[in-house]
């Protein structure tokens, strides 16, 4: 495999895995409560996102 794939295409870095996966756990805990929250927190991420 390339350096260029491993490092660039798919934006690998050290501790990505650790990152993704409470960047996913908080997704999954947000997502599945059961309240009304769930799109209002999730379009709040998205701004967030856009805006930095």
């Amino acid at each position: 495999m390339s350096g260029y794939f491993l490092y660039h295409s798919i934006g690998t870095f050290p501790g990505k895995a650790e990152r993704v996966a409470a960047a996913l756990s908080e997704f999954s805990g947000v997502w599945s409560a059961e309240d009304d929250g769930q799109w209002p927190a999730a379009l709040a991420a998205r701004q967030r996102f856009v805006d930095a």
